[in-house]
């Protein structure tokens, strides 16, 4: 596999970047929008559409509320803290396989260089790992 730079510079002569996901993440799962529509993201250095995503509207943002309480009073509420920090781990080690893919893509959405990129995204699996710690 390329290294990263390699990726990036790839994925900035083609125009697009590919493996990205298209719906929303409701209930447990990726969902379509409710009126299917799309919305491009653009690199600023470069002024070109990079990706497109799924846009939302209200009953999208109705939807995802909905799903977010309905698991916060039934599931994450009367989960043990124990549990909690296995759960928030499990995110970190989830992002640090993808930590290339999704900083190039912060690099690309952001216009920041690829380096603060991927300490962002080092940054967000390292929180995820401190809470959870703090959990219990």
């Amino acid at each position: 596999m390329p290294d990263i730079h390699t990726r990036a510079a790839n994925i900035l002569k083609s125009g697009y970047m590919e493996g990205l996901p298209q719906g929303h993440f409701i209930d447990g799962k990726l969902t379509t929008t409710s009126q299917n529509r799309t919305l491009e993201s653009f690199d600023p250095g470069s002024g070109k559409a990079f990706a497109s995503f799924a846009t939302g509207d209200e009953h999208d943002i109705d939807q995802a509320g909905a799903s977010s309480r309905q698991a916060f009073e039934t599931v994450w509420r009367n989960t043990p803290p124990v549990e909690r920090g296995r759960i928030l781990a499990r995110a970190s080690a989830l992002i640090l396989p993808e930590i290339d893919q999704l900083a190039i893509a912060e690099c690309l959405d952001s216009g920041k260089p690829l380096e603060e990129a991927l300490g962002d995204v080092r940054g967000a699996a390292r929180d995820f790992e401190y809470y959870a710690g703090a959990c219990d």
